[in-house]
C-alpha cells in the first residue's frame, strides 16, 4: 500500500510541475503578445505618402449598349409561364405543392 501511495504522490509532484510550466509559458506568450515590443507592419521605405490623384472616365456611361438595359426596379418579376387556350390566358403555378415528395 505505502508504495502505491507514494508513486501517486510522485505523479501528482510531476503533473503539477507540468502545470506550472504551460502556465509560465502560456504567460510569456501573452506578455510578448500584448506588452512585446511594438513596431510597425512595413518599414519606413514602403509606406507611401505621396498618393496619384484618380482620374472617373464618365464617358463610358453613354455607351448605346448601357443606355438600352433595363433598370432592375422596370422588372417584373417571374410568376410563372402563361399559355394561350381559344383565345384565354391561363397562368400556369410553379413548382409543387409539396416539393420533398418523390415523384
Amino acid at each position: 500500500m505505502a508504495i502505491v501511495y507514494i508513486q501517486q504522490k510522485k505523479v501528482q509532484r510531476n503533473l503539477i510541475l507540468v502545470l506550472f510550466a504551460v502556465i509560465l509559458i502560456s504567460g510569456l506568450i501573452v506578455w510578448q503578445v500584448f506588452f512585446g515590443k511594438e513596431g510597425s507592419a512595413l518599414p519606413e521605405e514602403t509606406i507611401v505618402t505621396h498618393r496619384e490623384e484618380v482620374k472617373i472616365n464618365f464617358e463610358v456611361f453613354k455607351n448605346p449598349l448601357l443606355q438600352s438595359l433595363q433598370l432592375f426596379s422596370d422588372i417584373q418579376p417571374f410568376k410563372g409561364s402563361t399559355t394561350t387556350l381559344q383565345g384565354r390566358i391561363i397562368e400556369e403555378k410553379l413548382g409543387r405543392e409539396n416539393p420533398f415528395l418523390p415523384y
